[in-house]
């Protein structure tokens, strides 16, 4: 699956979860696709991160003087 399918498949599901949700809040299917969803978007960040260049942090250094 791609970047634009995974982004898809988020956009679909997040509307399943709000639709499941106004029809019944306590429907286990919402906790069920909330989970699905988190799992996609764990991935989509992973997948985004992993293309940015790392940024190393300089500690500053409190001179004495």
């Amino acid at each position: 699956m791609n970047d634009k399918e995974l982004e898809d498949k988020v956009e679909q599901l997040r509307n399943k979860m709000y639709t499941l949700y106004l029809d019944d809040p306590l429907n286990p299917q919402v906790v069920e696709v909330s989970q699905s969803l988190d799992s996609l978007l764990n991935e989509l960040d992973f997948r985004k991160n992993k293309s940015k260049p790392k940024q190393q942090i300089v500690p500053k250094v409190n001179s004495l003087r």
